[in-house]
C-alpha cells in the first residue's frame, strides 16, 4: 500500500458525495465513487452507535485491496450549500 493520496471525497450534510478529485488515473473514477459511498455507510454506523460528539479526525475508516480509507468527520467553512 502506499502512501500517496488517490481520491479526496467530500460529504454533504445529507450523506450525499459533493465532490470526489481521482488523482490516480490508472484506477476509474467509479471505483472512487463506490468507495464513497461504502464509506458514507460505514460512518453512520460508527455515528448510530458511537458518542455524539467526534473528533474532528476519525482515523483510519477501512482498508480494501491496495488502499486505506481516512476521515475527517467534519470541515467548518462559511459556504452554504
Amino acid at each position: 500500500m502506499s502512501s500517496e493520496i488517490n481520491c479526496i471525497a467530500l460529504i454533504g450534510k445529507q450523506n450525499n458525495p459533493l465532490y470526489i478529485k481521482n488523482f490516480n488515473t490508472s484506477h476509474p473514477d467509479l471505483k472512487y465513487h463506490y468507495i464513497a459511498h461504502t464509506s458514507i455507510d460505514v460512518i453512520e454506523e460508527r455515528v448510530s452507535n458511537g458518542p455524539k460528539s467526534l473528533d474532528a479526525y476519525l482515523g483510519l475508516l477501512y482498508a480494501m485491496e491496495d488502499l486505506a480509507v481516512y476521515i475527517f468527520n467534519k470541515l467548518e467553512t462559511s459556504i452554504e450549500c
